[in-house]
């Protein structure tokens, strides 16, 4: 999935969960196609996480398979470079051991595009003194079974990064999905407004849970904003303590309170003022989800 296919999914993943929290079930589940709908966008859900696992497991095999290639041809070059670094220290050459040496000792630390390279400088050493190799157990027969590891190795680079790449992009049948996933959802968002009257509050949380964001640069953080229910001004000075938590703030001049790293679902905001009647404000904190809300104090003695 690129970024903006994961924050879309993301995004589902927040809205499947307020669905289905235990409150907000019995809102919803009696209307039989906005039900239908919720299905339909867990269906897709389902299909794309197969899919994702499918591409995962290519991604998978395309890491194995290069290790084992790489392994199997550091391996034969590397009994290749010791019996000739061997060789070396008889003869007293300086030239072949200072070359040994150095291969040996980095074939696990070059990089995959690179190793091909060390095993020619010990394919090339090797050759030119094959004749003289044999007591050393270095012979043709080794050689090309080497050359044969190396062109298996470099054949599947291409191969493999060729895999790799169709994985990360973003395949026709994801982008299907994507769309049908949009279509729903659309269709959901128009469904919502039935309940607009008999219940604010579900509208008010399924808008939160609907927002799509880039989860890289947010934090879960509510941001409150106090006023008063009449006249709409700004409320300062309320105390504000979040049920269940040792959190406690106070609005300031502009009626503002926020709160960071809150933990994922419900919270119940409890409000105190002496001016205004105390008050209890449920919200739901989605997952990488910056949460902004308005809450109306009633001034005290006018509750209805």
């Amino acid at each position: 999935m690129n970024k903006n296919q994961s924050a879309y999914y993301k995004m589902i993943g927040g809205l499947i969960a307020f669905h289905e929290n235990a409150e907000n079930l019995p809102v919803w589940s009696g209307q039989a196609v906005y039900a239908a709908l919720i299905a339909e966008i867990k269906t897709i859900k389902l299909e794309l996480e197969a899919l994702l696992s499918k591409q995962m497991s290519k991604t998978k095999w395309v890491s194995g398979k290069k290790s084992k290639l790489r392994e199997t041809m550091t391996e034969l070059a590397y009994q290749v470079a010791s019996r000739t670094y061997a060789y070396g220290l008889v003869e007293g050459n300086s030239d072949i051991t200072d070359e040994m040496r150095l291969s040996r000792t980095v074939f696990g630390k070059v990089k995959d595009t690179e190793v091909s390279g060390l095993v020619d400088r010990v394919i090339t050493v090797a050759k030119k003194h094959i004749g003289q190799l044999d007591p050393f157990h270095v012979n043709q027969e080794l050689l090309d079974a080497l050359e044969e590891a190396k062109a298996n190795y470099i054949s599947f680079l291409v191969e493999g990064k060729t895999i790799v790449s169709e994985v990360k992009e973003a395949t026709p049948k994801m982008k299907e999905t994507f769309s049908k996933w949009r279509r729903k959802v659309s269709t959901l968002d128009n469904l919502v407004n039935i309940f607009a009257n008999t219940h604010p509050d579900f509208v008010s949380h399924y808008a939160i849970s609907r927002k799509i964001r880039d989860a890289a640069t947010l934090t879960m953080e509510l941001r409150a904003r106090v006023v008063d229910n009449e006249s709409g001004l700004p409320v300062k000075n309320v105390l504000v303590h979040i049920a269940g938590t040792k959190i406690k703030r106070k609005t300031r001049k502009r009626g503002v309170f926020q709160v960071v790293n809150l933990i994922e679902g419900k919270h119940e905001i409890h409000l105190e003022h002496p001016d205004y009647e105390a008050q209890v404000y449920p919200v739901i904190i989605v997952d990488n989800v910056r949460t902004e809300i308005t809450i109306r104090m009633i001034p005290a003695g006018k509750k209805e």
